[in-house]
């Protein structure tokens, strides 16, 4: 499915004349990303200084020192940074992330909820020690690729390790191991299944203990989850360029004015507002 524009890892080894599967990419001073994208690679944004705002998946992070944001391939973000800002990215391949992605504790759509992690001192030394660890293995000749796989796997641990302590909530998904495999299940379901009893099912529970599992740890109801999925897919449709009707259908809403009145009010704005805020930026 043809969604928004993507940025590919090719064109960050040909800008740094790097053949690696692995990338250092520093950031100094300004920057801005006014026009959401994705990559087809695993992105670690270490924040030193500085401020700004980032938009990931639609949702605006204020920006601060000691901060690290994490994104995965299919997430959409733009971003604004000011002057002050120092910035270590680490770009991870397809290839490499598919070696150490069992190294994330918990489950990949839980990371993609709290994409961004405030740094205690000592864990944010930690982790800037390892970025630039990495960039002191690729700047060797010849590269040895193992060692930065095994280093990348190290930080991989790290960051799961600082998200049991940064994330309350995050010990939740410990307790309830079924909130996770929902949020699972919704990722991959979501475009034909909409019913909570479908999801319930899968858990081997029923859909109304699901529904009270939600209301108190996420202090929503279940359909809730999946409507925030949903509306997520629509946004990134609409940024990409297609149409109301065409972004309905890919949706399976049976009517594009059933599908509007559902946009309108799960968010505010009719989809041609939403797309407009997009098109004129």
């Amino acid at each position: 499915m043809d969604l928004y524009p993507e940025r590919k890892i090719d064109e960050f080894r040909l800008e740094l004349d790097a053949a690696h599967d692995v990338l250092y990419y520093p950031l100094n001073g300004e920057n801005e990303i006014s026009k959401p994208h994705s990559h087809n690679f695993l992105l670690l944004v270490l924040f030193e200084t500085g401020s700004g705002v980032h938009s990931i998946d639609f949702i605006n992070y204020d920006i601060r020192p000691k901060q690290l944001h994490i994104l995965f391939p299919d997430q959409v973000h733009s971003w604004k940074l000011d002057a002050n800002s120092k910035v270590h990215q680490l770009m991870v391949d397809s290839k490499v992330f598919d070696i150490i992605g069992n190294a994330f504790r918990f489950g990949f759509a839980l990371y993609r909820k709290h994409p961004v992690f405030d740094l205690e001192q000592a864990d944010y030394d930690k982790l800037l020690h390892e970025f630039l660890t990495v960039r002191n293995n690729l700047d060797e000749v010849p590269v040895l690729l193992d060692l930065v796989v095994a280093r990348m796997y190290v930080v991989i641990l790290m960051m799961s390790q600082i998200g049991e302590r940064v994330f309350d909530n995050l010990t939740v998904f410990l307790k309830q191991p079924i909130l996770t495999d929902y949020l699972a299940l919704i990722d991959k379901h979501f475009l034909e299944e909409r019913s909570v009893s479908f999801y319930a099912a899968q858990l081997n529970i029923t859909a109304n203990y699901l529904n009270v599992l939600c209301k108190k740890h996420f202090f929503c109801k279940a359909t809730d989850m999946i409507d925030e999925r949903v509306l997520l897919e629509t946004k990134r449709l609409l940024i990409s360029g297609h149409t109301i009707k065409d972004t309905a259908y890919k949706l399976e809403f049976s009517d594009v004015a059933y599908f509007s009145r559902y946009f309108k009010l799960k968010t505010g704005l009719t989809p041609k507002e939403f797309k407009d805020q997009y098109s004129c930026s």
